[in-house]
């Protein structure tokens, strides 16, 4: 596929205003699946759907869908049968999710990096070992899964440390610790998002 075969993009993820603002201010046909529901997005895109609606400025929301990736991904099948998409762009949401990010890929192609390309970047210990293999530059990480290994992590690496999820999105769950009373404060946020904890 080349740039000049694209005319249709889906754009998909928990916010996808300025992407969706900035392919159609480009000259592309937009069609947005987000979380939010912003106002905004009506003007940025040909049609879109939302996990969240807002009515009479309000915002209303089914549990159901709250934060569910999967949800995204049966918004964006919706828009993919009304219309034709020739190319996916991503924003921030679905990077754990490999299962969607691969059913989105069937939609139309992913542009940027691949789900398998994500996947090997999400996986924390393999992508830092590969960086410590090729001599790569990077912050000390650990990969822990209590608060004890935390405290040890911490210990060897020095303070302060950074503790986050090892999964998830938009620094949710991130937290400085300058002592190992912050650790269990940081790793109790950290851990309410994901079982592995860097």
């Amino acid at each position: 596929m080349t740039n000049t075969d694209i005319c249709n993009f889906l754009v998909i993820g928990v916010d996808t205003t300025f992407i969706a603002a900035s392919a159609k201010s480009a000259g592309y046909n937009v069609y947005a699946v987000d979380y939010f529901d912003d106002v905004d997005l009506q003007w940025a895109c040909n049609d879109y759907r939302s996990a969240i609606k807002h009515y009479n400025g309000e915002s209303h929301k089914d549990r159901s869908t709250f934060f569910n990736p999967k949800v995204l991904l049966e918004l964006a099948k919706n828009l993919a049968e009304k219309w034709r998409i020739d190319a996916v762009l991503l924003s921030s949401g679905l990077d754990d999710r490999f299962d969607v990010l691969c059913e989105l890929n069937n939609i139309a192609p992913i542009l940027g990096n691949s789900p398998s390309t994500i996947r090997n970047v999400r996986e924390k210990q393999v992508f830092f070992g590969k960086l410590k293999e090729l001599g790569i530059p990077h912050p000390k990480t650990v990969v822990v899964k209590s608060v004890l290994e935390a405290k040890e992590a911490a210990a060897g690496i020095g303070y302060p440390v950074v503790i986050k999820p090892a999964g998830g999105f938009g620094g949710i769950g991130t937290r400085a610790a300058s002592n190992p009373t912050d650790i269990v404060k940081a790793f109790s946020s950290a851990s309410k998002i994901s079982d592995k904890v860097i």
